[in-house]
């Protein structure tokens, strides 16, 4: 289970934006059947504080893409905390999927400027592959 975390979600190829959306619904299942997400909480992959917001954000962009959203999120109670940390969360997934760098290389002067992201943009850039890397390591 994983939590990207990564705002605005306009930057996710669908791929991603459908996965954490449904990973968010599994991560609340867990937690309302009583099973331990521990090890997904201290690896940095859950925040449960957002996951309500987040999942909402998500729903937003899916339904702005197109795409139906019919799921909302169950109630659930969670005492765990859980921290992700996005600088580290987006440079692993552009460097791991060419749509989302894709995306990212698209919008990232417009969302630079209009502040809107949750991450040092220039801090990610500076430490990513070049994209051709990045579509290399896929084929």
């Amino acid at each position: 289970m994983r939590q990207w975390n990564i705002k605005p979600p306009i930057l996710m190829c669908r791929q991603h934006l459908l996965g954490e959306h449904f990973e968010i619904h599994k991560a609340v299942g867990c937690v309302n059947k009583k099973r331990s997400l521990k090890g997904y909480i201290k690896s940095g992959f859950l925040e449960f504080s957002t996951l309500r917001v987040r999942h909402d954000e998500l729903a937003r962009e899916m339904k702005r893409r197109g795409m139906n959203h019919k799921s909302p999120l169950p109630e659930f109670n969670c005492k765990m905390e859980g921290r992700v940390d996005v600088d580290k969360s987006v440079r692993e997934l552009l460097q791991r999927c060419s749509r989302c760098r894709e995306r990212f290389d698209k919008y990232k002067t417009i969302l630079e400027t209009s502040g809107e992201v949750n991450f040092n943009a220039e801090i990610v850039t500076a430490s990513l592959k070049p994209t051709s890397q990045v579509l290399s390591q896929e084929n």
